[in-house]
């Protein structure tokens, strides 16, 4: 079965090369139980996670920089 919650902070973290400890969490941004019923649907999921562009297609996660928008948790983040 495919734990999109695992997946994308895993992404995240690869992406902007830090431990994914380090992210605040992703129930910050959405519902990880709506995101793990959706990601298997078919349905193209589209949001913005610590500061990346996260796309969910057929249960593939990828992800993009938002240039300059990260900052390590305990600190805010601009979007």
């Amino acid at each position: 079965m495919f734990d999109s919650t695992t997946s994308v902070v895993e992404a995240v973290a690869k992406e902007l090369a830090v431990d994914p400890t380090s992210l605040p969490p992703l129930y910050e941004t959405v519902d990880p139980d709506a995101l793990d019923s959706l990601a298997t649907t078919g349905i193209t999921v589209r949001f913005t996670h610590a500061g990346c562009d996260v796309h969910i297609e057929d249960g593939i996660v990828t992800t993009e920089t938002r240039a300059g928008s990260y900052t390590e948790r305990g600190v805010s983040a601009t979007d």
